[in-house]
């Protein structure tokens, strides 16, 4: 379980898109959800400029990071969870 005092960090590429529920992104679109020991990126609408790598980091001593590619093909829903 993350701990309350964690800093959760999603990234699209070196540019970040929140920090734990609080989101920098285009808001209409990009949505972040916690549950239990998981933060959910969702990006509705996706377009093409969405392509890239979406990274979930929590950041320490012992920094933890996963990544994730996202290639666009069609404009679905895209849901990354970390």
């Amino acid at each position: 379980m993350i701990a309350s005092n964690l800093i959760v960090f999603w990234l699209n590429g070196t540019r970040i898109i929140s920090t734990n529920r609080r989101v920098y992104a285009d808001r209409q679109r990009v949505s972040v959800e916690g549950h239990g020991d998981s933060y959910n990126l969702q990006v509705r609408a996706v377009q093409q400029w969405d392509d890239g790598e979406y990274t979930c980091q929590l950041p320490g001593p012992h920094t933890i990071s996963q990544t994730s590619r996202l290639l666009v093909s069609s404009m679905n829903l895209l849901h990354v969870v970390c």
